[in-house]
């Protein structure tokens, strides 16, 4: 039987269910069996928990999208994997789970991370990647703001920056806390509150990354240099204090601002998004870049692993924004 936790509709964390499930008895040829260590958890997953995430299947579906564990089965034609590997990935749903079953393609080696910090990496490797070295393009030099500076994105982002970003660059992390201040700093970055930022006069930025969305979104462009970019990935400002306000959601998608072209040309600015979630659709472009773990010193910040039976409490945790790093499922 395999363990999962399930969303059955849309709620709060105490939502969350433990089902289990008969095995599949046969893989297709060019597919891996994987015994789940540890399941990832991202904010999507709290968004679609609440019914707020277009994307996602009907209700009930098992939610997760990124996994580390060990090698239990490979297909008759697999070439890439033998039983035993350690191995992570990702996947369009379906990763807080004990077992999964993936076409080789999708899981690649952990190299020399632990298991713990492999189930932190892809999603935030995958969108620190696309945001600074496909889309924005980060150049020698360049001042750079991102907004959820604390969390296990914004710390795998500083990793990256200050390995494989160039030189010279000038860093600016943003928190809703004063006391997480110090992480930041850790990565020689100045440090700031939201409340702060917007009280600054800090300018002139090359590329920001936008995780709160609604009106930071326009005070941000402001902030911009000529020719900066501004990459939108999500909408945490939905949440204040750890709870969801309806009024709250409602605010901050009307406060999404619709930007004309001829004002983005008169500006000589650029506004981009991304949603690599979506791109798991096409997963092999996605697995290609995780290969590129390697091209930087990177350490994971994993914050703290809940057991899998307390994923509701997992959940909490997250939106009660107390975590500095990834958070974690743990599988037995």
């Amino acid at each position: 039987m395999i363990d999962q936790i399930i969303i059955p509709k849309a709620g709060k964390s105490q939502i969350l269910k433990a089902f289990k499930v008969e095995s599949e008895k046969n893989i297709a040829e060019y597919s891996v069996r994987v015994k789940v260590a540890f399941s990832g958890i991202n904010f999507a997953d709290i968004i679609m928990r609440l019914g707020l995430y277009q994307d996602a299947p009907p209700f009930p579906f098992v939610p997760g999208y990124e996994f580390s564990g060990e090698v239990i089965e490979v297909g008759s034609k697999v070439d890439r994997h033998k039983v035993g590997d350690m191995v992570m990935g990702g996947t369009k749903f379906g990763g807080y789970s004990s077992e999964i079953i993936l076409p080789e393609n999708q899981v690649v080696p952990i190299g020399h991370l632990s298991l713990e910090e492999a189930a932190s990496l892809p999603v935030s490797f995958l969108t620190a990647y696309l945001v600074f070295f496909e889309e924005a393009r980060v150049r020698n030099g360049d001042k750079i703001l991102i907004d959820c500076a604390t969390g296990a994105l914004g710390q795998l982002s500083f990793q990256m920056l200050n390995t494989g970003g160039g030189s010279d660059l000038t860093i600016v992390g943003l928190t809703s806390s004063e006391t997480k201040k110090e992480i930041i700093e850790s990565y020689g970055a100045k440090a700031m509150t939201h409340s702060e930022f917007i009280n600054s006069s800090e300018k002139d930025f090359d590329i920001i990354l936008n995780s709160q969305g609604g009106a930071s979104i326009k005070e941000h462009y402001k902030r911009l240099r000529p020719t900066g970019k501004l990459v939108c990935i999500g909408a945490s400002s939905i949440f204040e204090g750890g709870k969801r306000s309806w009024i709250k959601v409602i605010k901050t998608v009307l406060e999404f601002p619709k930007f004309n072209i001829i004002n983005l040309m008169n500006d000589n600015k650029g506004v981009m998004g991304l949603n690599v979630l979506r791109l798991f659709e096409g997963p092999e472009y996605l697995m290609s870049l995780l290969e590129k773990v390697d091209m930087f010193d990177l350490k994971p910040a994993v914050d703290k692993v809940f057991d899998a039976s307390k994923a509701s409490e997992a959940h909490q945790y997250i939106e009660e924004k107390k975590a500095r790093g990834k958070v974690l499922l743990k599988w037995n």
